[in-house]
């Protein structure tokens, strides 16, 4: 894969902040997705969410945005194959929740770096550093340690079959990551244009995927009236893990690349625990407190490494 221009990439530290603020709203998914598909099939609550996000998205773009010129063309075929990624990446991800216990589910999204970074060696082929391999296995430990040992949940662990979707979902979106950064990025859109054009066209896959499964008899008709906490929680995952999770997610990436994003991603097994304690009445355990600190242990290392390696390349330019 082709490595971006430098003066197009934003700062080391505003990419850091922007992952974390990411891992805050991607940390919801899991809980609000289980809490939501006991209103919604899991053939609409992707459509639900990304129809909501997309005026939120536009407004962004316009906002942030507005000046910038557009460019000259939009590549339609990369267009379609991003947004048709994303969508299937997001209905996988639904599949996969209510195909898998919640706890399995984010024991798995922990596993996102190891694929990360086979994927990223496998499309350029670069050397991996040790501090970076030992980053992932601090921060693939520590999630899997923060999802398990929820309490009575060892006892509940078991797989049934959703986790190979979730598996499938993370290739899709991992993907879509390295190639919209690869495809839209040199040609001029920023990140939150990206994050716009990549949604508005997943969006549109998922409401044909929609349709296909009403008419097969395979998803159910939208909820004759949804609860207020059901539109709230839509509202959120629109809001947050979508229009604000995935910009700032594609603004991260940008700079530090998928493979090293994913370490912060990490964290969001955490964030997971604390929401379901904090609003489904879950407890917490020593154990869950130690792999947030593995996880966190990952991120700080492979940034102080990167911070490292940037001061020698400094003063060997100054030399």
């Amino acid at each position: 894969m082709t490595a971006l221009p430098e003066p197009a990439r934003p700062s080391r530290l505003k990419a850091a902040v922007a992952l974390l603020v990411t891992t805050l709203c991607w940390g919801s998914t899991v809980p609000f997705t289980a809490d939501l598909l006991n209103d919604f099939d899991p053939l609409l609550l992707a459509p639900a969410r990304y129809g909501m996000a997309v005026p939120i998205l536009l407004l962004a773009s316009l906002l942030v945005d507005g000046r910038t010129p557009w460019p000259r063309y939009l590549p339609i075929g990369k267009a379609l194959m991003l947004g048709g990624s994303v969508a299937i990446f997001v209905t996988l991800v639904s599949f996969g929740v209510y195909y898998s216990d919640p706890i399995t589910a984010i024991a798995i999204f922990a596993l996102a770096p190891v694929i990360a970074l086979a994927m990223s060696w496998l499309a350029d082929r670069q050397r991996i550093s040790g501090a970076h391999l030992l980053a992932v296995a601090l921060a693939v430990t520590g999630g899997v340690i923060a999802a398990i040992f929820k309490p009575g949940s060892v006892q509940s662990l078991g797989f049934r079959g959703g986790e190979f979707l979730l598996i499938l979902g993370m290739i899709c979106w991992i993907w879509y990551s390295m190639k919209a950064q690869l495809w839209l990025t040199p040609i001029g859109f920023t990140q939150v244009r990206l994050t716009f054009v990549s949604s508005t066209v997943a969006f549109g896959w998922l409401v044909i995927f929609y349709g296909v499964g009403v008419s097969a008899g395979l998803a159910a008709p939208p909820p004759a009236s949804p609860s207020l906490l059901s539109v709230t929680e839509l509202f959120w995952m629109a809001l947050g893990p979508t229009a604000i999770g995935v910009a700032l997610w594609n603004y991260g990436t940008a700079m530090l690349g998928v493979a090293v994003s994913m370490l912060y991603v990490n964290l969001s097994p955490i964030v997971s625990v604390v929401i379901s304690m904090v609003l489904f009445g879950a407890d917490t355990t020593p154990m869950q407190i130690f792999g947030g600190a593995l996880v966190l242990a990952g991120v700080v290392w492979i940034q102080l490494h990167n911070l490292r390696g940037g001061v020698r390349t400094q003063r060997q330019a100054d030399a």
